[in-house]
């Protein structure tokens, strides 16, 4: 099953310029990191209780993601490069022509900003090591935690933006503004997308998976 994965950093995030005051720190802090505070939602029917963490505002881009790749080669931690490359034969696709992004999405400067793809669990766990160790270099009077990607349930808490009992957070539950334009993105699901698991419960599942 081909899948295109987002890497976003719970706790903080990379800062690649160089802070030389208390109050400049305290900007950069506010505008890349968003304080999440602990509180219960409803999760897939469940409450969930949430810790207070620190969130990156943005996903990890393509330039910040180089950024740790060249560091890896400077390294001479090659093997640890290869893990962490992302895998851009995961935008080749028999339903759409994307292969101007097998060969430029990840390199190309005209991308630079957008997020990185297509990395596998342990190359984000490689980014998180490499980024704890930045940072803690970065600002060392600073007590971080360890960096990490936000579980399931801290995603979709942040992404609620406070808004607990709403299905989407900009309150929803319409999936189109006034003027008709699609909100977020999401997957076409019919009959082929509908299954049932070992318990028989109803899941919902990538087509190509049964294909």
């Amino acid at each position: 099953m081909k899948r295109i994965i987002l890497l976003s950093i719970a706790i903080f995030s990379i800062a690649l310029v160089s802070v030389t005051s208390k109050k400049e720190k305290k900007e950069n802090f506010k505008k890349d990191y968003a304080y999440i505070t602990s509180g219960t939602f409803k999760f897939e029917e469940t409450p969930v209780s949430v810790a207070a963490f620190y969130m990156q505002t943005t996903e990890v881009t393509n330039k910040e993601y180089r950024t740790f790749l060249n560091d890896l080669k400077s390294q001479g931690r090659d093997a640890d490069y290869l893990i962490a490359v992302p895998d851009t034969a995961k935008w080749s696709s028999t339903l759409a022509y994307n292969e101007p992004y097998v060969e430029y999405y990840f390199q190309h400067p005209a991308y630079a900003s957008y997020p990185v793809v297509n990395v596998s669990q342990a190359g984000a766990d490689l980014y998180c090591v490499w980024l704890t160790k930045k940072m803690r270099k970065l600002y060392p009077k600073m007590n971080f935690n360890d960096f990490r990607l936000p579980t399931k349930e801290e995603w979709v808490y942040a992404a609620k933006g406070g808004l607990k009992n709403s299905p989407y957070p900009w309150g929803g539950p319409f999936t189109r503004n006034v003027k008709g334009t699609i909100l977020a993105n999401f997957m076409h699901v019919g009959d082929h997308n509908i299954k049932q698991d070992s318990t028989g419960k109803i899941v919902v599942v990538d087509k190509s998976e049964y294909s």
